[in-house]
């Protein structure tokens, strides 16, 4: 991961409010170089007690096993606050992990750590999706032609914010190797980039989430 400027920080969460049982750990990725836009993300297949894959293979019927996932949150660090952290949902809201006294807030909880809160938030982000999904039928082709021009549209749409968002400096320009940023007396440069960040961000997962329905519906799944 290192090539791609990352590195692992793990954690465990002992259960959550919804779930009290469930135990599952929580991988987050950090910058080695925080001047380096670049970061790649984790997400465990495996349970770290049992070495039990957490969503087996279809070994009976189809139906029995989610024919899409849900994609993990990408969480940067916040521009507005130290110590905290925030991760864009796709529809326009952003969950939120900050740091108060010795705890780390998220979803409405406290966390011992960083790498519990982000886990709540993905737990809750998950349960939240799969509240809206419904078994469906075999896609039918006006579903087809309409996901793939959702896909080319999405292609554009992250093709465009990629190139505005390297037409303006980010934070990472103003941050020396010791962390310490200096901003400059004009911001507006550097708001029009998280702007154009966050909403390539924001194509970036509608064409992933695109792409899963559209290989969903031509398997015959959940289109």
């Amino acid at each position: 991961m290192a090539e791609r400027n990352s590195r692992l920080a793990v954690g465990f969460t002992f259960g959550t409010a919804e779930r009290p049982g469930y135990v599952f750990p929580a991988i987050s990725t950090e910058k080695i170089d925080r001047r380096n836009r670049d970061k790649v993300g984790a997400i465990p297949t495996f349970c770290p007690f049992c070495g039990v894959k957490y969503r087996e293979e279809a070994t009976a019927a189809p139906e029995a096993v989610p024919a899409v996932a849900v994609k993990g949150l990408e969480w940067k660090e916040s521009p507005y606050r130290n110590t905290s952290f925030v991760a864009p949902t796709g529809f326009g809201e952003n969950y939120v992990a900050y740091q108060t006294d010795e705890v780390w807030r998220c979803v409405g909880s406290d966390h011992a750590t960083l790498q519990a809160a982000q886990a709540a938030a993905q737990a809750d982000y998950e349960a939240r999706i799969r509240s809206a999904l419904a078994p469906a039928t075999r896609a039918v082709p006006d579903t087809l032609e309409a996901l793939r021009n959702l896909e080319t549209k999405a292609i554009a749409q992250k093709s465009y914010f990629n190139d505005k968002q390297h037409k303006f400096p980010s934070l990472e320009d103003f941050t020396d190797t010791d962390g310490n940023l200096s901003l400059p007396h004009d911001i507006s440069p550097l708001l029009r980039q998280a702007e154009a960040n966050g909403r390539y961000s924001e194509a970036d997962w509608w064409l992933s989430t695109i792409r899963s329905a559209l290989d969903a519906a031509l398997s015959g799944g959940v289109p």
